[in-house]
């Protein structure tokens, strides 16, 4: 049995190894990868993504989110997640259309409950938080003169959560027999409080190349300079759980969830240099160094992100809920950007579905599928020309379960299209399909089983 439960623990922490150097080296283009801190990558649980994102007011006994850390507080079995993505961008104004494609993990957590009968919880978690990248080229006439810019890097976190969860109104095990016997009506309340420190890290890099291409005695010259970020941020989350309990297996609950993110202000390093080359044919000489390398320092501060989610569930198998995610840019601060001028918001809509819950095993496999479907609305914090850019979404997704020996685990899939543009006119529109696949693996991991 030791050497079992040793076992699991070096697959974790192999896994965790493996996907931290996967999701710090992914790379994106869009609209909103180009200035700031690029495209935020708001990774939820693919489960969560399917029903629209809901997520701060998401809560069962099977899983948990990423997004509010209060609602793991009631986990009594170790729940594994991860997940993958691909995604497909079309770039489109009156006169030009692109396309970009662009895949890598999502995210990686690991939750374990620390002393299951006081509520008390524990997670790990890796996911990127940022994703930036672009590429230009400007010529004078005659193409005498070329300017090439890139701007790439992307930004990873690795969060330590903690959760505890409070009866506020509860029952004996000897009345809760006598209650359900007599097909009485009875309510709880629970209430849980949960926080997240993370380790934000990365990278930013921004280049400059000015060529002259009709001259074989003017140099290259390539500027170079790059940001590595290192600091903390925090996220604290507050989880309400109302049941009624109708008799055995019959219960409908409302679940009311609470966020906020604010980071402490992390260091950025800063590395600048240039080099000079001259390209003749096929042959490119030895770089000379024309500007040294300077090394400085500054301060990096994210936006304040604020959640609100409502959820009600009947029996597991049905659900339905709202979210709003709000966050503050005016308090950021950028080295290598200028700050956004607007706050995000976001509004969604969603709902899941399975005839029978997904983790009641003594049903039929096909009963026990979970459909979900989900609506976005939002305002993003980057203008172009001027005009905001917002859009709306659309997501569906479904839950398959795995039937094993010691608990319930599920394969997910969402698939999400977002559609992004000015809202003062359609001159520019940016269509994006998703697809995510994920798995939960809820087991009796690290669990020790007392015999008396």
């Amino acid at each position: 049995m030791q050497r079992d439960l040793s076992t699991k623990k070096l697959v974790v922490l192999l896994l965790s190894i493996v996907l931290t150097g996967q999701l710090s080296a992914q790379s994106i283009f869009s609209p909103l990868s180009i200035t700031g801190l690029g495209k935020m990558q708001d990774f939820d649980q693919v489960r969560n993504i399917g029903m629209g994102r809901l997520s701060n007011g998401f809560s069962d006994p099977y899983s948990f989110n990423l997004a509010n850390p209060a609602s793991m507080a009631w986990l009594d079995l170790t729940v594994m997640d991860m997940a993958g993505y691909g995604e497909f961008n079309q770039l489109s104004t009156l006169n030009e259309q692109a396309k970009f494609y662009n895949a890598g993990l999502g995210y990686f957590s690991l939750a374990i409950p620390l002393n299951y009968k006081k509520d008390f919880v524990s997670a790990i978690s890796i996911k990127p938080f940022s994703l930036s990248g672009y590429a230009a080229q400007l010529k004078t006439n005659l193409d005498y003169r070329v300017e090439n810019y890139s701007f790439e890097g992307n930004l990873s976190q690795a969060s330590l959560s903690l959760a505890k969860g409070y009866n506020l109104k509860s029952y004996s095990n000897k009345q809760l027999k006598q209650l359900t016997r007599n097909k009485d009506t009875f309510s709880t309340s629970k209430f849980g409080i949960g926080g997240t420190g993370t380790f934000l890290f990365g990278d930013e890099t921004i280049l400059r190349e000015v060529q002259h291409p009709d001259s074989v005695i003017l140099p290259i010259t390539r500027t170079s300079t790059q940001y590595f970020v290192r600091g903390f941020q925090y996220t604290l989350g507050a989880h309400l759980k109302l049941t009624k309990n109708f008799g055995i297996d019959d219960s409908t609950e409302i679940n009311i969830g609470v966020s906020l993110s604010n980071a402490l202000r992390s260091n950025v390093n800063t590395e600048r240099f240039a080099v000079q080359y001259f390209v003749n044919g096929t042959n490119i000489s030895i770089a000379d160094t024309v500007v040294p390398r300077q090394y400085g320092n500054s301060t990096l501060a994210t936006p304040t992100r604020i959640g609100a989610g409502i959820m009600y569930t009947k029996n597991y198998n049905f659900r339905m809920g709202a979210d709003v995610k709000y966050h503050i840019w005016q308090n950021a601060q950028i080295p290598w950007s200028a700050t956004p001028k607007h706050n995000y918001f976001e509004a969604s809509i969603g709902a899941g579905y399975a005839p029978n819950s997904a983790y009641e095993a003594s049903t039929s496999y096909i009963s026990r599928i979970e459909y979900r479907a989900g609506l976005r609305y939002f305002n993003t914090q980057f203008s172009l020309n001027e005009n905001r850019l917002g859009g709306w979404g659309t997501n569906i997704g479904f839950g398959l379960p795995i039937l094993s020996r010691t608990g319930f685990s599920m394969l997910n899939f969402a698939v999400e299209y977002e559609q992004l543009n000015t809202n003062t006119n359609l001159v520019f529109n940016d269509n994006t399909l998703r697809f995510y696949l994920g798995i939960t693996i809820r087991e009796k991991w690290f669990q020790r089983i007392q015999i008396d």
